[in-house]
């Protein structure tokens, strides 16, 4: 998917054996719809969405749950095979060689993903923490080199409002997605190293032991603050969805919206998706100013939002000067970009 103007050509290449496929899955495809978590609450239909699957977002919440799915996170196929040996890991970087050990040259993206079994948060199985493509000819084997850095092994504290470390025997897997793993091997990260303090709420006795099955309460607690909570009040701001003018004040609004909503359920009965038309419907405020090459500015949709609740002359006054200032805004630069030709 997403293969892009020359994707077919490119697909023939493959398929004939012109070109040795190297390409992997950037997330997890699940058996179906359903197997995603929380998916039934997306995409939202009020102004805030909850995300209460926290850091198990696609393969982590597959990979930790043990949920079973189609393809996994990192998977690819080629017409060669590689083998993974020699694990070495050091202080602030992994190595280990790999092989093609086909008859057919290729390319294999290796990947380094690390985990804390033991650890006093509630966090995934194992992430992501580095990746490098490695190009191997039929029999050719190379010593292949993952660095650390001071991100690797750190986690949000939530209690100390900053980025830590948290002590313990962490698990470092190496393979070619994140569920076959080829080489595994340990590194031992010590109290004095560590700059996590010890926890005091249980992070695993706040959510339920199927984390499918959390509530809004579980995810409150958690949170440790109260969630925002929808206002048919509230008045419409700059990340304020074009949908939202279902809530305008202002009778312009409103019709927008009706127009917009029309013709999105007409082309639903259709059974044609208008992908431009829920690119405008899905579309922010803010998003107007940056999808309009200048021709509308940030100070333009501020009044724009000053009509929409409710303040039309005021707003309209106000649009009328900010247009008129961008506009001369753009003829400044343009005669600026003209002199440098």
């Amino acid at each position: 998917y997403l293969g892009g103007q020359a994707g077919a050509s490119a697909m023939l290449d493959v398929i004939f054996g012109r070109y040795n496929p190297s390409g992997k899955l950037a997330e997890s495809y699940p058996y179906s719809y359903d197997d995603v978590l929380f998916g039934q609450e997306f995409p939202a239909t009020s102004r805030f969405a909850y995300y209460k699957e926290r850091l198990f977002v696609g393969y982590r919440y597959y990979d930790t749950f043990k949920k079973p799915i189609l393809f996994p996170f990192g998977y690819g196929l080629s017409y060669t095979e590689f083998a993974y040996s020699g694990l070495i890991i050091e202080e602030n970087q992994v190595k280990f060689t790999i092989e093609n050990v086909g008859d057919r040259d290729g390319e294999e993206v290796v990947q380094l993903y690390v985990g804390l079994k033991e650890s006093q948060l509630m966090r995934p199985k194992k992430e992501l923490k580095g990746f490098k493509k490695v190009a191997l000819a039929s029999g050719e084997k190379r010593t292949v080199t993952l660095p650390f850095d001071d991100k690797t092994f750190r986690v949000y504290d939530s209690q100390q409002n900053c980025w830590a470390v948290e002590a313990g025997e962490y698990t470092l897997f190496m393979g070619g997605n994140c569920e076959e793993s080829q080489l595994q091997g340990t590194l031992l990260i010590d109290q004095k190293a560590a700059t996590l303090r010890p926890r005091t709420v249980n992070e695993q006795a706040i959510y339920p032991e199927r984390i499918e099955q959390a509530t809004l309460h579980d995810f409150v607690q958690f949170l440790n603050h109260p969630l925002p909570q929808e206002s048919s009040d509230q008045p419409l701001a700059k990340n304020s969805t074009i949908a939202e003018l279902q809530q305008a004040k202002s009778p312009l609004g409103r019709l927008v919206f009706l127009v917009l909503n029309t013709m999105r359920k007409r082309n639903e009965k259709k059974g044609k998706l208008d992908l431009n038309l829920l690119f405008i419907w899905n579309m922010p405020f803010r998003g107007i100013a940056k999808m309009t090459n200048g021709m509308v500015s940030m100070a333009m949709i501020d009044q724009l939002l000053i009509i929409c609740n409710g303040h039309f002359f005021k707003g309209s006054f106000g649009l009328c000067r900010a247009f008129i200032r961008n506009k001369k805004l753009q003829r400044k630069y343009k005669k600026q970009l003209s002199q440098l030709h």
